[in-house]
């Protein structure tokens, strides 16, 4: 073997160090052997220093040719001269360095390095000859390798040849005797057709090259076309391949051509799945179950099923398929029932499933049954115990590989808007929030009441419903935006102009300001002009739908048909507070102060409760009219000069869109029912009932956001149904809302 020096090793390291790190003088000298080395300058130094620092990095050619000139110019330097047959013998130049040294010793050298390296040198040239022993093993070597290749002739001849140089070797007389014996036996039989292609195909499956698997099945049928097993090789192998569709039409033909095969029919069925045709698969494996498939399949076939057919949306089917496995207690047969009876709405059979389920299963199956147990619990409303199984399986590691959209969605179920509102963001970091995950995300957000969070997941949605990455129904898309309208709003404002009779005068959500409290006179039929601004305090001005509002306003009279006071001394003034405490609730609950600014206003303190509900009373861009309904309540007390005041309506009828006119106009025809109740009047109560017509145009809105604003224009006659005389006449009003 030979053997290569290393120039950076310790020996030449101490040469070069003690060459060129001491001071370069005429008396400093090298000694190796007897032998003293001038000290090296000037270019043969710069030489030498390139060549050792060429030889350290393995840049032989370099070494070779930078040492050559450090010679020429000081050939007395015996390190340079090792140097240069060790980069020799490094290049794999071993005659040139054999060369090399010899000159050297020639020359009266007596560096026992280069003697040594030379002796090694000439070791490699110039090798002992084989031993009989390594020669018979050589040819023992191949005569193995000739019989693993069929070729017992040249076996035959190798192992004579071992035998010749080592006769008494049992082993080689063992291997002459084997192969003699497989020369005399007569050829294999040419393999059937398609065999070949076959072979490679299964290869090709066992490495998952599906492709490659399905050129060579697809040349086993052209071979082969009766050979019901390539049939279905090709089938698996092309849906392997990620041809579905192929899988199935080949799987077709071969049932058309073989009947009714239980195994083809589950390949088809396989290939079905994978086509996204759960339903189609379903056929497939009860047709295959029905045609006697091998015992050792049935079960297989079953659970293949219960799987297509959960896919397709057939809990019932599933039940059925795993009826004759019920009573096994697996994991895989309690599992699918567990999620069939959820389908099926049956919460508590399926706990009881995914239980026994949670017995058997493996840690990678954990988290799925986790998740089915949470899911069930959430569906007996029993949130508590899925938020306790939720946080016990997150402890424990169960969902470690879950994604966070997964782990978002089951918090959802559990009632754990913090938790999931986390999970949703942390999929977001990661850039795996699905598109369709964005309205969930921000209904979640919203109801933490982190209005910013929830409107960047909701201006995502409308994004991805624009490119229909998501299917979001025009409509829909209005409530979102209808949603990011209410949540960023800060402030607005109101006008109104009210015209009605004292006690009964309307009072809708139109007109939420109200009209202003007046004389005492039941005959009177007033106009009033009021307005008002609003401000949404920060963290507390809406969340989830709660809100809160400051708020001033200012009313007067304009006109009083018994010639009462109109104008600057009716001007009355408010500044107060207004809460909806409960978000699904549309009840508002408010307290001001009156300040008369007018020397016919009054001062007074006044609590307000207003309620109203409905249907149809905002815009709607799926349909061009749709029906409409509303009841509004109210409940005013003055407490200085003590008055209550009721009023209320219901309104029922159809609006109608008028684009052709103005975008956003609706006019609706509707029939009124209102009253009204003040302690102050003679009369306190009446009731009316009429027809009416409101109009009301929408502006105001963008890409995320509903129209915000509106004017709206209502106009009715009521009929006087009991009490006083102001339930009847015409009742008439305007608002503008910013």
């Amino acid at each position: 073997m030979t053997r290569r020096k290393h120039i950076g090793s310790l020996a030449l390291i101490c040469s070069a160090t003690l060459a060129f790190a001491l001071p370069l003088h005429p008396t400093a000298v090298f000694s190796q052997a007897g032998i003293v080395d001038v000290p090296l300058t000037g270019a043969a130094l710069a030489h030498a220093k390139a060549a050792f620092a060429a030889y350290d990095r393995k840049d032989y050619d370099t070494a070779i040719s930078e040492v050559r000139e450090a010679l020429r110019q000081r050939p007395d330097v015996v390190r340079l001269k090792r140097l240069l047959v060790f980069a020799l013998r490094a290049d794999g130049q071993l005659q040139a360095a054999a060369d090399a040294a010899k000159g050297f010793i020639a020359a009266g050298d007596r560096d026992p390095e280069i003697a040594a390296e030379l002796a090694q040198i000439e070791a490699t040239l110039n090798p002992p000859p084989p031993t009989p022993e390594a020669l018979a093993y050589e040819a023992a070597a191949a005569a193995y390798k000739a019989y693993a290749e069929h070729d017992y002739a040249g076996a035959v001849a190798a192992a004579r040849k071992a035998l010749d140089l080592q006769p008494a070797n049992a082993e080689y007389q063992t291997l002459l005797a084997n192969a003699e014996a497989a020369l005399k036996m007569p050829p294999p039989a040419a393999p059937p057709p398609g065999y070949v292609a076959a072979q490679a195909a299964y290869a090709a499956m066992k490495t998952k090259a599906y492709s490659r698997a399905a050129v060579s099945a697809a040349e086993a049928v052209r071979l082969a076309p009766a050979n019901r097993d390539y049939r279905v090789l090709l089938v698996q192998a092309l849906a392997g391949a990620g041809e579905p569709e192929l899988a199935i039409a080949r799987a077709s033909a071969a049932l058309r051509q073989f009947g009714p095969d239980p195994l083809l029919l589950a390949e088809r069925g396989y290939a079905e799945q994978r086509a996204g045709r759960p339903a189609a698969a379903a056929d497939d494996f009860a047709a295959a179950l029905a045609h006697r498939p091998k015992a050792d399949s049935v079960r297989d076939l079953r659970l293949a099923l219960a799987d297509a057919a959960l896919d397709a949306g057939e809990p019932e089917r599933v039940l059925a398929a795993l009826a004759p496995l019920h009573d096994d207690g697996a994991y895989d047969v309690a599992s699918r029932r567990g999620f069939a009876l959820l389908a099926l709405k049956r919460p508590d059979e399926a706990l009881a499933a995914f239980r026994l389920a949670a017995a058997a299963a493996t840690p990678a199956d954990r988290a799925r049954i986790a998740g089915g147990e949470i899911s069930a619990l959430a569906d007996l409303g029993n949130k508590a115990e899925a938020k306790a199984v939720l946080t016990r399986s997150l402890e424990a590691g169960t969902f470690a590989g879950t994604p966070p959209t997964d782990i978002a969605y089951m918090a959802l179920q559990a009632g754990d808007d913090r938790l999931a509102t986390d999970a949703f963001a942390k999929a977001q970091a990661a850039g795996t929030l699905p598109a369709k995950a964005n309205l969930d995300a921000g209904y979640s957000a919203t109801r933490l009441a982190e209005n910013a969070t929830a409107i960047s997941y909701f201006k995502a949605a409308l994004d991805a419903a624009a490119t229909d990455s998501i299917a979001l129904d025009p409509q829909a898309q209005f409530a979102v935006r209808r949603q990011i309208s209410d949540m960023d709003r800060t402030w607005g404002a109101y006008l109104s102009v009210l015209y009605g009779a004292v006690g009964v005068m309307p009072s809708t959500p139109a007109n939420t300001i109200g009209p202003a409290p007046t004389g005492q006179n039941s005959s009177d039929r007033v106009a009033q002009v009021g307005t008002e601004i609003y401000w949404r305090p920060p963290e507390i001005g809406y969340r989830d739908g709660s809100i809160v509002e400051v708020f001033t306003r200012a009313f007067e009279t304009i006109y009083d048909e018994n010639g009462g006071a109109t104008g600057a001394p009716t001007l009355q003034g408010y500044a107060g507070i207004r809460w909806k405490p409960i978000g699904a609730i549309n009840l508002f609950l408010e307290a001001s102060r009156l300040w008369a600014l007018g020397d016919d206003a009054r001062n007074d303190y006044l609590l307000r409760a207003a309620y109203s509900m409905g249907q149809g009373t905002d815009l709607r861009v799926d349909t061009p009219n749709w029906a409409m309904w509303q009841i509004y309540g109210e409940a005013d007390r003055y407490f200085e000069t003590p008055e209550t005041v009721l009023s209320f309506e219901g309104r029922l009828g159809r609006s109608f869109r008028f684009d052709g006119l103005a975008d956003g106009l609706v006019v609706t025809p509707f029939a009124a029912l209102g009253g009204g109740y003040d302690s102050l009047l003679a009369t306190p109560g009446a009731v009316g009932a009429g027809p009416g017509v409101s109009a009301r145009l929408w502006f105001n809105g963008d890409t995320y956001h509903a129209p915000r604003s509106y004017l709206d224009v209502s106009v009715q006659y009521r009929f006087r149904i009991a009490g006083g005389d102001n339930a009847r006449g015409v009742f008439a009003g305007m608002t503008l809302a910013y």
